[in-house]
């Protein structure tokens, strides 16, 4: 047997025994080790099935390396309620994270893209009180999501969140076949850059009663940045009847093929500093209700 391979059995044998302890340990010494000691030829880290308690940050600094779960309700990672910081940190240019749970358990953040190119695929987060996934990061794909807020306007949440600045950029950033529900504020947020939302179901977010805001906000008001692309998305069920279904801030958007309904806002705002913008093919219903 490998040293990896004892390294991801014993993992698996403390993790299925953690449950059932009244003081649960914190697995991310073992989730580095298991990752420092991957050997040179190989670029994948598969984590078994199990439990594993996050009392401090996971913060994975090795480029080009895939972590792997075993599925989304089969490896959990859960935050430990004495930590009140990010569960997973990605340093990593070309990474990949996929197959797993990361359960907030009421954390302000749960994951953090902070590499250029980094894929978050087929992830569950849920539990967070902020954002789900922040990416501040260039080149980053969000692929296969289910992020999930609290379902609460006691919790300002953002499923997920990307600020490339004000000034002209070149970060791109892409969001697709994703759920993302239930926050208080927005689903997705995204402001600077190329930004492409295709093929997500976004519902039941921006819970807050402020007027103004929708499920998806999009380019920043106050700046013409943005250049996005917003297609083939379910749009459905505003979290409250101040919600709007999609706001495009600053810059320049194609919004096409979208199904937008149940808003008690408008199904499409468009912003004073929209400076171009395309909109083809979009079935809008019950919207504007207020």
């Amino acid at each position: 047997m490998t040293r990896r391979s004892m390294l991801l059995l014993v993992l698996g044998t403390v993790l299925c025994t953690a449950a059932s302890s009244a003081e649960l340990e914190d697995s991310v010494p073992q989730l580095a080790g298991a990752l420092a000691d991957l050997s040179a030829d190989s670029s994948v880290v598969d984590l078994p099935e199990g439990l594993y308690t996050i009392e401090s940050t996971w913060v994975i600094s090795k480029p080009g390396v895939t972590i792997r779960g075993a599925g989304t309700g089969k490896t959990i990672l859960m935050r430990d309620p004495k930590f009140n910081g990010v569960l997973v940190k990605i340093d990593a240019e070309g990474s990949t994270l996929s197959n797993l749970m990361l359960d907030g358990n009421g954390t302000a953040t749960v994951l953090s893209l902070n590499g250029a190119g980094i894929t978050a695929d087929t992830l569950d987060i849920k539990n967070f009180t902020r954002i789900g996934i922040a990416v501040p990061a260039s080149g980053c794909r969000i692929t296969k999501c289910l992020v999930r807020g609290l379902g609460t306007a006691d919790a300002p949440s953002m499923g997920i969140w990307h600020d490339a600045g004000k000034i002209p950029t070149k970060s791109t950033i892409t969001i697709d076949h994703s759920t993302i529900q239930n926050n208080g504020m927005c689903g997705i947020y995204c402001t600077g850059g190329k930004v492409t939302i295709a093929n997500n179901r976004i519902t039941g977010n921006h819970i807050i009663t402020n007027i103004g805001g929708g499920q998806l906000d999009i380019g920043n008001a106050f700046t013409t940045n943005t250049v996005a692309i917003i297609q083939d998305n379910t749009i459905a069920d505003g979290g409250s009847l101040k919600a709007g279904g999609i706001e495009a801030g600053g810059g320049r958007f194609t919004v096409t093929d979208n199904t937008i309904r149940n808003h008690g806002s408008g199904g499409i705002g468009i912003g004073h500093n929209v400076i171009e913008v395309t909109i083809t093919g979009n079935t809008i219903s019950n919207c504007g209700q207020m």
